[in-house]
């Protein structure tokens, strides 16, 4: 992120800081003595354990809190007494975790959260914008966007009192690629194509940092799918075996038993089977007699085909409505729905930072 961005909005360039004299504008001990720079890092290293911020993805963290502690203290009045009380280790620390808690920055200095995480959102960028010409520009509307306006609304929308710590990372990359998605369509710079998907068998196997930085978007989209699903109220254990069905995931006797109950032991044998080599007009042919006994009806194959197509729509439409975009398909969707029935519809058991995002855009 260049300097000059940072001086637009008054924030101290990390990059930059041999330069900016930063170090030498007082001659107070708080700034040049190496004993409080221990205390305060040691404090930030508390605040900002590695596992949560690793360095790959927050190379600066320490030296970027650091340098903005030592801004933030010089007009306090807490400054001549910690300078008259240089050995106080207990003093700094209380005071460094009072200014550089992540709750205090987002409160009082949210741009500075925009900050510790531009690394991230760099990355984001980079790997998600195919066009290496257009990658700066973006880069840098998505970040002035942040600074104007979007990170003053994550802010106000966040709870930290509702919501866990963890999910805040997840919470703002999905603002970054709705951002992100908004100037795509702008610019008209290019269309969001099935052909960027990967397969979900690949979802669990990388540990990249793409792959880590997909990871905090797709619990997002998981919250949405469970979400949706629960508007089928009536016709859910039917709109739920047809998606296994039609996406070939694995079916157990309680999803049969729940759709279709006193199911005979054949009936649940049949919609058990293992369909990934049948094509999906022979896979209905096979199973219309069990949802014609058990509905009492005498509808064709290709009636519950159309049945299921038009529900996978309806889905599609309330997703794509969340983005204000048409990133999900046909296709894409099935890889949504397989990962989803995958855990059960319980996101909370979906691994933190080991999966590799299907959906790009």
């Amino acid at each position: 992120m260049p300097g000059i961005l940072l001086k637009k909005y008054d924030i101290y360039d990390i990059k930059n800081h041999k330069n900016s004299g930063m170090a030498h504008r007082t001659k107070d001990k708080i700034f040049t003595n190496r004993t409080y720079c221990n205390f305060v890092i040691e404090t930030i290293k508390q605040l900002y354990p590695e596992e949560t911020f690793p360095k790959n993805l927050f190379p600066d963290l320490q030296p970027l809190l650091l340098n903005f502690f030592m801004k933030e203290i010089n007009p306090r009045k807490e400054k001549p007494e910690l300078v008259r009380v240089c050995s106080d280790r207990k003093q700094v620390q209380d005071l460094a975790k009072k200014i550089l808690n992540f709750r205090n920055l987002l409160k009082e200095h949210p741009r500075m959260v925009v900050l510790i995480y531009r690394r991230c959102i760099e990355k984001f960028i980079y790997y998600k914008h195919g066009k290496t010409d257009e990658r700066e520009d973006i880069l840098q509307e998505v970040i002035t966007r942040l600074m104007e306006d979007k990170i003053y609304k994550v802010r106000d929308r966040y709870d930290f009192n509702l919501k866990k710590f963890s999910t805040f990372t997840s919470y703002l990359m999905v603002t970054i690629r709705n951002i992100y998605i908004d100037i795509v369509r702008e610019r008209n710079i290019r269309p969001l194509t099935a052909g960027e998907l990967q397969p979900v068998d690949g979802l669990f196997d990388a540990s990249d940092i793409e792959n880590m930085m997909n990871r905090l978007l797709i619990e997002e989209e998981l919250v949405k799918l469970q979400t949706i699903m629960k508007l089928y109220y009536k016709s859910r254990p039917k709109l739920e075996l047809c998606l296994k069905l039609k996406y070939r995931v694995p079916i157990g006797k309680k999803e049969t038993s729940r759709c279709f109950p006193g199911c005979s032991r054949e009936d649940i044998e049949m919609l058990t089977q293992d369909f990934k080599l049948v094509k999906d007009k022979t896979m209905f042919e096979r199973v219309v007699l069990i949802f014609n006994r058990h509905e009492d009806k005498k509808s064709k194959s290709d009636t519950i085909r159309k049945w299921i197509f038009v529900k996978i729509d309806e889905i599609i439409s309330h997703l794509n409505r969340t983005h204000n975009a048409d990133v999900y398909n046909r296709k894409n969707v099935g890889e949504l729905v397989t990962l989803y029935y995958r855990y059960e519809g319980k996101v909370s058991q979906f691994p933190v930072f080991t999966s590799k995002l299907f959906l790009r855009g």
